[in-house]
């Protein structure tokens, strides 16, 4: 966490807080262990983000660009924790490790309790693959054209965590992909992956952000707290989902069992007499709902 539809919703919130606003300066606390100096050519700025998978994308435009004509982009990914709030200077949250000041008094900060999030100028990471969901095309064509290496061996809910093929695609996200798809996700990446999951791949990361992204532990909504609200998509409301807990279906509700990444990988019970589960895992149980 968070995951591709959590990232785009930070990136959503991060942009309509900051419209026409003018921003003077960024500051990093001093707890902050990230090595990243923000000594800018320019005392007056604009801020846009734009998301890829699990990174943002800052924009940092001079406000006057009669005298500077380039923009910096600051790169950032959110570690485990991080998340968005936007309140008045003087008021921010504990944990705040990144912080833009406005020039009225207001403050767009990076909260990160666990500090594992990270920033730096730079450009898009380019280890990382396309984006399933904005660059969907993109996304299938570089799974189509690496399907024949030796990692597409490995399960399919292993690789599904691999930045460089499924950029965005994190633990819950694989969970309920690969159980919608009724797909064995201990079964090799080659034999499993078909046009369903690649689909899925973009049509559940949507879903998600319509139902307001994953609530759970050290992320939340920023549209839930603070300012603006929350925002619903309708098929979703004749659905009668109204949160993202109602919205999942296998993650924390049906077996679990600690895969090759060592992560919890939930999945249908069906599944339970895969050889992979006697021989690669370490401990098994079932989770009730």
């Amino acid at each position: 966490m968070p995951e591709i539809s959590e990232v785009k919703i930070m990136t959503d919130f991060i942009n309509e807080v900051v419209h026409d606003r003018v921003f003077t300066k960024i500051e990093k606390s001093p707890e902050s262990k990230v090595k990243c100096d923000f000594d800018l050519d320019y005392n007056k700025f604009h801020i846009e983000t734009e998301s890829r998978g699990k990174e943002i994308k800052m924009t940092i435009m001079p406000n006057d660009f009669m005298l500077h004509q380039e923009s910096d982009y600051l790169m950032l990914s959110m570690g485990m924790s991080g998340h968005w709030r936007f309140t008045k200077t003087g008021e921010e949250l504990k944990h705040s490790h990144l912080k833009f000041y406005t020039d009225d008094g207001y403050t767009l900060s990076l909260v990160d309790v666990r500090r594992f999030a990270k920033w730096k100028w730079g450009d898009w990471n380019v280890k990382r693959g396309p984006d399933p969901v904005r660059e969907h095309r993109a996304f299938v064509k570089n799974i189509n054209d690496n399907i024949h290496k030796k990692i597409f061996d490995k399960p399919i809910c292993e690789l599904m965590l691999n930045q460089q093929y499924f950029n965005g695609i994190g633990n819950y996200l694989r969970a309920e992909i690969l159980y919608r798809a009724g797909q064995n996700p201990f079964m090799s990446s080659r034999k499993a992956i078909n046009d369903t999951i690649l689909k899925l791949c973009k049509q559940i990361p949507e879903e998600a952000y319509t139902v307001g992204g994953g609530e759970l532990k050290d992320w939340s909504n920023p549209y839930n707290i603070g300012y603006g609200r929350g925002r619903i998509n309708k098929s979703m409301m004749k659905k009668k989902i109204h949160n993202f807990r109602d919205w999942l279906q296998c993650y924390q509700k049906m077996c679990c069992v600690v895969d090759g990444t060592k992560r919890k990988m939930w999945f249908d019970e069906r599944w339970l007499s895969d050889e992979y589960i006697n021989h690669e895992t370490k401990k098994l149980h079932s989770i009730q709902d």
